[in-house]
This record gives structure tokens, C-alpha cells and sequence, in this order.
């Protein structure tokens, strides 16, 4: 059982997101990472060539943190959530 107004709804053994709450998550982290390039550009006077791969950093910390995350939630004998 899930907290009510929990994103988060278990069927089977697959998880169902909100896809409205993940759709605006996903458009803010767009943002996040976005901005770093954009700062890169004016501030430092980078090209998009230079300015893009200096972002690699935060986007591999991001996935691994994830993946991190998905682990932690779940129980390791049920696979219910923590």
C-alpha cells in the first residue's frame, strides 16, 4: 500500500508512473541539464561542440544515481517497495 496520492502504482510485478508527474520531471531535468550548456556558451564563449560533452558528467552522476535510487526502493526478498 502506497501513500495516498502516491505516484507510484504497483500492478504485477511492473510499476506504473504518473506519466503526467513524470512527464513534468522529465522536462525539468531537461532543463537542469540544458542550462550548464547554455552557460558554457555565453559565459565561457564555448562552441555547442565543446559546451555538450562538458556536460557528460552530470548526466552520467544522473543515471547512476537512478539506477541507485530504483535499487534502494525495492525490497531485495519481495521486490515490494520499501
Amino acid at each position: 500500500m502506497g501513500c495516498p496520492g502516491s505516484q507510484v502504482r504497483r500492478e504485477g510485478s511492473r510499476r506504473q508512473y504518473d506519466s503526467d508527474r513524470v512527464r513534468g520531471a522529465a522536462i525539468a531535468m531537461a532543463a537542469v541539464m540544458f542550462g550548464p550548456i547554455l552557460h558554457f556558451q555565453y559565459a565561457y564563449g564555448w562552441s555547442a561542440v565543446r559546451a555538450g560533452p562538458a556536460n557528460l558528467p552530470l548526466i552520467v552522476t544522473v543515471i547512476v544515481a537512478a539506477g541507485g535510487a530504483l535499487t534502494l526502493t525495492d525490497s531485495p526478498a519481495t521486490g515490494e517497495p520499501a
